[in-house]
């Protein structure tokens, strides 16, 4: 009766030690890759990472029908907001685009949007607003894409620029 009690305990332990295993061998692997960094053959720099803060509907641009804006931390500290505006079409949210970039400081870059696919889905900036003297300039990444403006803003261009690349 033991021996068949022990089978029963041995064979719990195996099925937890695999499970175990399986839940954590995709953190391995994905800190292992992490870890090779700038030393490997294929130096490509490590992510930040954003933890998001706060979630809220927000006062839309001028024009749009409605907004929402999420605000995330990066690792050191730094704010980054990400805010969506939508609009009645796409031709409305092209022109509030042109309305934002039309209130900026200067204008950092102008192109597009691109998807995974590298299929063109619309307007993309980078623009800067000044807030007085002695403040750090506020940066925003903005694009259109079909009826919705979305815009990342932050007083950290290389920060927006990561955030933006793991952008879902």
């Amino acid at each position: 009766m033991k021996r068949r009690i022990r089978s029963r305990s041995d064979s719990r332990k195996a099925k937890l030690a695999v499970l175990v295993l399986a839940l954590l061998c995709p953190l391995l692997i994905c800190s292992g890759t992490q870890g090779q960094g700038i030393s490997s053959s294929q130096a490509h720099p490590a992510h930040n990472i954003f933890r998001l803060v706060l979630m809220a509907k927000t006062v839309p641009m001028k024009g749009a029908l409605s907004a929402n804006s999420h605000r995330y931390e990066a690792e050191d500290g730094t704010a980054i907001y990400d805010s969506g505006d939508e609009y009645k079409s796409a031709s409305a949210a092209s022109r509030g685009l042109d309305n934002l970039i039309k209130s900026a400081t200067r204008v950092v870059k102008q192109g597009t949007k691109k998807d995974g696919k590298g299929r063109i889905t619309g307007r993309r900036v980078e623009l800067s607003f000044s807030h007085g003297r002695g403040a750090k300039p506020e940066i925003v990444i903005a694009w259109t894409d079909g009826p919705w403006v979305e815009r990342l803003s932050s007083t950290s261009l290389p920060l927006l620029l990561d955030f933006e690349s793991q952008y879902p």
